[in-house]
């Protein structure tokens, strides 16, 4: 899905990056959320920029607007207890780019030290 290539159509830009996102990220849960409530929580003092909130669950997700030919939308992940879970963009060709590369979990498995005695291994 291609977002907007103007300010004037959050919810089209917001359909797209939650589309990447549920597909990217299944463990977030958030194709689970099948009502979003969206605000517009633009702050009065800013121009050229208009910044919304779609509210799921514990979910809310936030979006800035930026007035520009080709803009990128700054996109941010919040859940209620979480806090922030996922920072990045959706550039006017519908990728999406986290601002952070998610971290990966890695274990190393080393042979067990037999020398311990089974008995004293609670301690």
């Amino acid at each position: 899905m291609t977002p907007p290539r103007r300010t004037s159509d959050p919810g089209l830009a917001y359909r797209c990056f939650t589309t990447n996102l549920t597909q990217a990220f299944l463990g977030f849960g958030l194709g689970q959320q099948t009502e979003w409530a969206h605000q517009d929580i633009t702050t009065a003092a800013m121009e050229g920029i208009s910044t919304w909130a779609w509210r799921g669950g514990e979910w809310t997700i936030e979006m800035t607007f930026p007035a520009a030919p080709r803009p990128a939308y700054d996109s941010v992940v919040f859940h209620q207890r979480a806090g922030t879970v996922w920072r990045g963009t959706l550039d006017a060709g519908g990728q999406v780019t986290p601002l952070y590369k998610p971290l990966v979990l890695a274990s190393e498995v080393k042979p067990c030290d037999e020398t311990i005695p089974a008995d004293t291994l609670g301690e």
